[in-house]
């Protein structure tokens, strides 16, 4: 495809972001999805790679899930990522939900999930079960890392008052190495004006600082 076809790409993607139903994260996803370990690195200063899209999480009482955008992992923690191109879909509740995830009993939920599931899935549960068999850490049961790209949420555009933003980078500010052929798509993402920081609980000490 041409430098030409992308730009034209890009900006019906940016065009068609200022309409109230339009579902930018889904097209913007793979672009993410491309450069997401190399993100994750330069922003945790640490090798992460990254495992696989949409893992699900199970909802309670049933074997229903919710779909996380991406795990991905050090060699210490898995990291878990979500994707948000509008501030305003950013929601406490699904924040607090993968604070209090436990790697151990997403471990154990996935195989229910995988079990639960109808035949014409199970091919790609497996797929899913089999990555997810070969991702190991030194603890058993190590603490999730949280993070998020997305506008960075003010303080009177957010409704969070349980979560704080431990860190944060404006992906402009990520340096890291980007190919000449890569540059279009890369340049396409600067301009949506995203973040990715990590969140944790908010605790009286802490505040609701926002660190760069």
């Amino acid at each position: 495809m041409s430098k030409v076809a992308f730009e034209l790409i890009f900006q019906l993607l940016k065009e068609n972001k200022e309409f109230p139903n339009y579902q930018a994260e889904r097209r913007i996803d793979i672009f993410i999805n491309y450069f997401l370990a190399r993100i994750l690195t330069c922003f945790l200063m640490e090798e992460t790679t990254f495992v696989c899209p949409e893992f699900p999480l199970k909802t309670s009482g049933n074997n229903r899930s919710t779909k996380l955008d991406y795990l991905c992992k050090t060699t210490k923690q898995p990291v878990f990522v979500e994707l948000k191109t509008d501030v305003n879909s950013l929601k406490e509740s699904q924040a607090l939900s993968y604070l209090n995830s436990k790697w151990q009993t997403c471990i154990s939920e996935l195989h229910q999930i995988h079990s639960a599931s109808k035949s014409v899935y199970n091919t790609k549960y497996e797929k899913l079960v089999d990555t997810i068999s070969i991702v190991s850490f030194k603890e058993e049961n190590p603490e999730i890392r949280v993070m998020y790209i997305s506008p960075l949420p003010k303080s009177n555009k957010s409704s969070w008052k349980k979560i704080n933003i431990i860190k944060s980078k404006k992906l402009s500010e990520l340096n890291f190495l980007i190919n000449e052929d890569e540059k279009i798509i890369w340049y396409f993402l600067l301009e949506l004006d995203l973040y990715i920081y990590e969140i944790g609980r908010l605790t009286v000490a802490s505040g609701n600082n926002t660190q760069g």
